[in-house]
């Protein structure tokens, strides 16, 4: 699978999206997971589309700096090349965040603001966007809208960027009981409506024989 791929591009977020829920969410506890947008200024944008790596360093600043004013613990930073006009250029990072225990995840968004432009470089109206939230459905559509793939886009986008003292991910589940029958189960993940469809036909040719 490529990131580059119209045609599987809807199975790569899904797979995309499913890893890093399950990576995220059992290390929240009662913390929300914090969902902020920075936009790039139109007269920045044309630097960053022919040197991605700046943009890249552009973001290792930004932690810096909520990890010393927000108390940021951790962060996923996912970058869009397009909002809603795919045709247009519109540059913007999405960070998913989550702060240390006893943080307030109600931001200065002013505050935001005056470091989104001084890791830019930039004096004039700049656009943040910040929310949070500690429902398991709203932190799942976090993760789903933004880890959508962009296919045309790949060697653009840097690559999804992990900071702080993020969660390991483990791809296997720690065991489980059954609560009925009390046999002790692993978890190994998911599989699509069309193996288990396949599966069901091959248990029951074996038990018509």
């Amino acid at each position: 699978m490529s990131l580059d791929c119209e045609d599987c591009k809807d199975d790569v977020g899904r797979r995309r999206t499913i890893r890093t829920f399950r990576r995220i969410l059992p290390s929240l506890g009662k913390r929300p997971l914090l969902y902020t947008i920075f936009t790039v200024p139109p007269v920045k944008r044309e630097q960053f589309l022919h040197n991605p790596k700046l943009f890249r360093s552009v973001i290792s600043a930004l932690w810096i700096n909520i990890l010393v004013s927000f108390r940021g613990e951790y962060a996923l930073a996912i970058t869009h090349p397009v909002g809603d006009d795919a045709s247009i250029f519109y540059p913007h990072l999405n960070l998913l965040w989550v702060q240390h225990k006893g943080s307030n995840p109600v931001l200065d968004l002013d505050e935001l603001r005056a470091i989104w432009a001084g890791c830019l470089d930039y004096d004039g109206p700049i656009d943040v966007f910040h929310e949070f939230s500690r429902e398991k459905g709203r932190i799942w559509h976090y993760c789903a809208y933004n880890l959508r793939v962009f296919p045309g886009w790949a060697t653009w986008i840097p690559r999804i960027q992990w900071f702080g003292s993020f969660p390991k991910c483990h791809d296997v589940d720690a065991e489980h009981r059954c609560p009925v029958c009390r046999q002790t189960y692993i978890f190994l993940g998911f599989v699509s409506v069309f193996e288990y469809e396949d599966f069901v036909k091959k248990e029951e040719f074996v038990n018509s024989s």
